[in-house]
């Protein structure tokens, strides 16, 4: 089972990585669902408040159709719980372990939370606490550059300007890798890895490392109208 937490606030718009933080994490997800073949997966998006965008399933081209509706404008609150995104993702790995039975779910549990970690919320350590419990794996993957970039606004979809302060200064939002570091070093068995411009293929070294987790058998109906 793997749960995939999206941040999709303001700040993923920013486009210090090609074309913005958002899409090339999207990018990242598409990449991973080509490579699946026979894994659950899900998918939560969070901002201020995390929701459940996709509970976990294996219709792949369901997945890919979500994702593509994936943006900012889905979530009301703006911010980056992640806190809430950790919380929500462990209620739904225990909900689908009491549904499917099945005793092995605790060696099979990936969470990958793709973030500038800019977290504003509070929670975090909690939420960390209660995934530890379950035995969820973190991959941490953190999307921009720690130079940062402006902040841009769209009005209907057109690019209007940039993010200012209440100063009339333009907000410059850069990923917070010390704060991810840390979150992993305190998760259980966690792992970081950062998606940015440079030359290294994230999507391999992630496969890699998820395909040493134990897996375990479920059986799944699907009905097609």
């Amino acid at each position: 089972d793997l749960v995939v937490a999206l941040d999709v606030s303001q700040s993923m718009l920013a486009e210090d990585i090609s074309p913005n933080r958002l899409e090339r994490a999207k990018q990242l997800i598409n990449r991973l669902i080509d490579r699946l073949a026979g894994d659950r997966i899900a998918l939560i998006v969070f901002a201020g408040n995390a929701y459940v965008q996709l509970p976990p399933t294996t219709d792949y081209s369901a997945a890919r159709l979500l994702l593509k509706t994936v943006s900012p404008d889905i979530v009301p609150a703006q911010g980056t719980a992640i806190g809430q995104a950790i919380e929500v993702a462990t209620q739904l790995f225990a909900d689908t372990s009491a549904a499917t039975q099945n005793n092995n779910a605790a060696k099979t549990k990936a969470l990958l939370l793709l973030t500038d970690g800019e977290d504003h919320e509070s929670g975090l350590n909690e939420a960390l606490n209660q995934a530890k419990q379950q035995q969820i794996k973190l991959y941490a993957i953190g999307v921009g550059t720690t130079q940062g970039a402006p902040i841009p606004v769209y009005v209907n979809g057109q690019r209007y300007s940039l993010k200012q302060d209440e100063n009339g200064q333009t907000v410059n939002t850069a990923l917070n890798d010390h704060a991810l570091r840390n979150l992993v070093a305190q998760a259980d068995d966690g792992q970081y890895f950062a998606l940015n411009d440079g030359s290294g293929d994230e999507i391999t070294d992630l496969l890699r490392s998820l395909n040493k987790l134990e897996k375990s058998n479920f059986e799944e109906v699907a009905v097609t109208e």
